[in-house]
């Protein structure tokens, strides 16, 4: 008994050896034809520099900005407005 190469996928389509062999003909996905990833796996050191860098970069975001653009008698009013807006707009909306 000869021993046979495992199969492999060629430029051609073809996949294994002999006639029997599955074939791609391009219509139709043959799942006997091992898939190719589209990029290569990350390693595990990868994704933890690259969590690593995403974390960093969540941490910095917002720290350029004043937070004191909105002064404090403005915000009072704000938080004035938001609690009665709710109720001024339903009385205008029911015609009351």
């Amino acid at each position: 008994m000869t021993e046979q190469p495992p199969p492999a996928a060629t430029g051609s389509g073809l996949v294994g050896v002999g006639p029997s062999a599955p074939a791609s003909t391009g219509q139709y996905p043959n799942l006997n034809i091992p898939r190719r990833s589209a990029a290569e796996q990350l390693a595990r050191s990868e994704t933890r520099e690259a969590e690593r860098d995403l974390k960093s970069a969540a941490r910095g975001q917002g720290k350029d900005l004043e937070r004191t653009t909105v002064e404090k008698k403005d915000m009072d009013d704000l938080r004035k407005l938001g609690a009665t807006h709710g109720a001024k707009a339903l009385k205008e909306i029911e015609g009351e």
